[in-house]
Parts: C-alpha cells; sequence; structure tokens
C-alpha cells in the first residue's frame, strides 16, 4: 500500500478471494484493519487516504459476506505513540496487545481493551528525528531505490508447516 501505483482494487479482490476460500472451506473469518500511523510518518496523508480507501472497502467487503470485522483504522487510541514501534509503521507489544483485545471482544469474549498508560508529553526534537530518518527512513529510500525489500534473503519463522492443537478455552468467570 505504500508503493506509489499501488491498485487498491486488485488488493481488495484478492482479499475476497481468499475470503470466499476460507468461506468454502468452512472457516469462520475474522477480517481486520490496520492501525493509522501516518500523522507519524513521513508522506502520511498519502498513506492515510490509501489506508482509509482500503479500510471502506474490507468494510464493505465484510458486510457483503457477514463476517466479523474489526476496524483498527478508526480507532483513535492506537494512534498514539506508545503503541508502535521505533520505525513508527509497526506496532510494538502493546500495539498487539491492543488489537488483540479488540478481536476478542469481536468474538464475543468479555476483555476490555488494552490501554497503554499516557507518558510524559514529549515533542519530537531535532535529534531524535535525525535518528528516526537516518535508522529508518533513508534505509526505505535507498531500498526501493535499488528495488529491494527488507524482506529480501530472508527465510520465514516457520518455513514449514507446523500443526497446532486445538482447545477449548474455558472462558472466564
Amino acid at each position: 500500500m505504500m508503493r506509489p501505483g499501488v491498485d487498491l482494487a486488485a488488493l481488495v479482490a484478492l482479499t475476497e478471494r481468499a475470503v470466499r476460500r476460507f468461506l468454502d472451506a468452512g472457516v469462520q473469518v475474522v477480517l481486520l484493519s490496520g492501525g493509522d500511523p501516518s500523522s507519524q510518518l513521513p508522506f502520511g496523508r498519502t498513506l492515510g487516504r490509501r489506508a482509509a480507501l482500503l479500510t471502506a472497502a474490507i468494510v464493505g467487503l465484510a458486510r457483503r459476506h457477514d463476517l466479523v470485522m474489526v476496524d483498527m483504522f478508526n480507532d483513535v487510541e492506537i494512534r498514539r505513540p506508545g503503541y508502535w514501534s521505533a520505525d513508527r509503521l509497526h506496532l510494538n507489544a502493546d500495539g498487539h496487545r491492543r488489537v488483540a483485545s479488540h478481536v476478542l471482544a469481536a468474538l464475543g469474549h468479555t476483555t476490555p481493551a488494552h490501554v497503554v498508560q499516557p507518558g510524559p508529553p514529549g515533542g519530537r526534537g531535532l535529534l531524535s528525528e535525525a535518528r528516526y530518518y537516518r535508522e529508518h527512513v533513508l534505509p526505505w529510500v535507498h531500498r526501493r531505490l535499488r528495488g529491494r525489500s527488507s524482506g529480501d534473503d530472508r527465510i520465514g519463522k516457520h518455513p514449514d508447516w507446523i500443526t497446532i492443537e486445538t482447545t477449548t478455552a474455558t472462558p472466564p468467570r
């Protein structure tokens, strides 16, 4: 979604194709939109507009197929810096906890949404911004110019299929 010329309609079509395959296999599908980090990113307005369009399309897809939808894009709380990693693009552990609590709630579990404690009001100083650009933005630009991805030459954490035993969870009392 971050690349120039992205085809959002194609992304939605791929998602719908995957949804249909899961539904045909009898799998309960939960669709999830990502949180919105755009206010923290260079070119964030462009990313935010694209993400809003993609989220709206996925919400529509969820409605058409009567699926559980967890809309994290419009969750204002998760936009706070305390939920994001140093690259300002990926969630940190607290961000993942918040998403997980929303997914559990959408599935009918009485789970309060995870909230981080407010930190000290801190602006981003010149040194921290320079460090951010040096460590995250410039390497990303360099990879794009070379036609590379951060995932190139990496293997998955689990390169082969693994079996996960199902359990029947007992609801909390």
